[in-house]
Formats: C-alpha cells, sequence, structure tokens
C-alpha cells in the first residue's frame, strides 16, 4: 500500500511536482507519531487508528483518505498446523508493531468480533513485520498481524499462511490515511498540496501501468515479482483515487478507535481537513 511512495518518486511523478521525497520508515503508529511532534516529517501515510493521537493532541490532520478496507492486512499463523482455526487463538499471544498501532488495534478487533473482549488476546508490541515474523517462527507469539505481501510470501515459502483476510472481516472500514502536521498545514501549505496531488496522480499511474508497478515495488520492497503482482490486484481494489474521507465510514472509525470521552471532546474539524485535495 505504502509502495505509492516508492512508485512516485521512481516514476518521477512527485519530481514533476517540485518535490524531492523521502521516505521514512517508522515502524508503527506511536513512533511515527514522535517524527510528526519533533518535525522530523511533514506528511505521513499510516493506519487510520492514528486520529486517536490526534483527538490527544498530537499536532496534525488527516488530509486525505487513502485506502478503504484493510485487504492488506491479515492475521498470519504458523504452517505446521498448531492454529488451525480462528478460535484456537483465545489467550493468544499476538504480535503487533507498537501500542496504539492499526496492527494492535486490528488485533484487539479479531479478538471482540470473537466475542472474547478486549483482552481476549494478548498484542504483543514487536516493533516491526519483520520482528513479527521471527517472533512468529521462533514460538513467540501464536500468530502476528502483518501485511498481506508478508502472507503471502511465507505461504509461498510454506513458513506460515494467512488465517484470516482483514479486508472481508471489515469491508466498511477506512485502513489507511494520509496526515499532514500542523507545521507543514501552516508553513508550506503548497508543498502539502502538492504532495497529495502527487500521490493521487501515482495511483491513476499505477492503475495504467501494473507492470511498471509490480517492477518498481519489487525492487524497493525487496519481494518477488511474483508476490508483488498478487499484492497489487490485492491492494488497487482499496486504494483510494481521489482522497475524499467517507463520511459514514470515519464515523465508524471513530467508534472504532476513540473512546466515548474522546468522541464527545472533538469535532471532525479537529480531525481531518479536505482543502489539500486536487
Amino acid at each position: 500500500m505504502f509502495a505509492v511512495v516508492d512508485v512516485g518518486v521512481h516514476a518521477g511523478i512527485f519530481a514533476k511536482h517540485g518535490l524531492d521525497v523521502e521516505k521514512i520508515d517508522f515502524q508503527g503508529g506511536a513512533k511515527l507519531q514522535q517524527g510528526i511532534i519533533s518535525n522530523a516529517v511533514e506528511v505521513t501515510v499510516a493506519g487510520s487508528s492514528d486520529i486517536q493521537f490526534i483527538a490527544k493532541g498530537v499536532p496534525a490532520l488527516a488530509i486525505a483518505e487513502i485506502a478503504g478496507p484493510p485487504v492488506d492486512m491479515a492475521l498470519i499463523v504458523r504452517a505446521d498446523g498448531s492454529v488451525a482455526r480462528p478460535e484456537q487463538l483465545k489467550g493468544a499471544k499476538i504480535g503487533v508493531t507498537t501500542v496504539g498501532s492499526l496492527t494492535d488495534w486490528l488485533a484487539r478487533e479479531f479478538a471482540r468480533r470473537q466475542g472474547w473482549g478486549d483482552d481476549g488476546v494478548e498484542p504483543v508490541a514487536l516493533g516491526s513485520i519483520r520482528a513479527g515474523t521471527s517472533a512468529l517462527l521462533s514460538n513467540l507469539v501464536d500468530a502476528f498481524v502483518g501485511s498481506t505481501e508478508t502472507g503471502l510470501v511465507l505461504e509461498h515459502e510454506n513458513r506460515a499462511k494467512i488465517l484470516l483476510d482483514y479486508g472481508k472481516v471489515l469491508p466498511g472500514f477506512i485502513t489507511h490515511l494520509m496526515y499532514a502536521s500542523s507545521a507543514a498545514m501552516t508553513g508550506q501549505p503548497d508543498a502539502v498540496k502538492r504532495f497529495v496531488a502527487g500521490w493521487f496522480d501515482t495511483v491513476a499511474y499505477m492503475r495504467a501501468n501494473k507492470a511498471r508497478t509490480v517492477e518498481i515495488a519489487s525492487e524497493a520492497i525487496k519481494l518477488p515479482p511474483e508476490i508483488v503482482a498478487r499484492a497489487y490486484d490485492i491492494d488497487m481494489t482499496a486504494i483510494t483515487d481521489k482522497g475524499n474521507v467517507d463520511r459514514k465510514g470515519f464515523e465508524g472509525l471513530k467508534k472504532a478507535v476513540l473512546n466515548g470521552e474522546l468522541r464527545a471532546k472533538v469535532t471532525n474539524d479537529q480531525l481531518f481537513t479536505e482543502k489539500f485535495l486536487p
């Protein structure tokens, strides 16, 4: 999903908008917020659950919806048959990136939808998807929430398998948003607007150029082209073309990730703006 940045850079699309874009991987929502607060980044693309940090005072706003249902996220288990059905994971340790991240929320939402409540599983913060893979294969966790691409690779290697596709579990959910820091929106509004335009120009390019997109993304994320091609077909079903925030979906998102007190305190214009959309 975030390979849109890589494609936009390598295809020269951001450059056409007068931008020299550097991609930084913060490995989880909590660490990403530190980057925003310290002004290390101006614009981010991240999980929608990060609106909780904005509601709590992080100086940023969501500026575009970039993906709907979480087709790019999966619950992954070992291929040894130790976990064959979702109900076997009650009380299990599930690897996530960081506390408060989208993967953390998805692990807990899995438990809630199984009827086990908020404490039905034990999320374990591991810092990265790669660490999640290592922990799973070392039997330190029973499953982990990771990218569909990772699940496809591990299935191809016969080391793990996708137990649950979150896109099918949460078809009306907003999974990923683009955010901008308050400093960037105030001090560099034109640059923010040009980045947003470059992003959606890149999405259009990707839809029209699958082969080149797969080639660029495969090199950028170091995955086999055949895996990236399968991920492309999955991810492009959820990636948005224009970025307008689905209001019904956003209300569902707020109910999912904000507690009642936070929902009562913040209004939508304190969480997102569409003024930077093309």
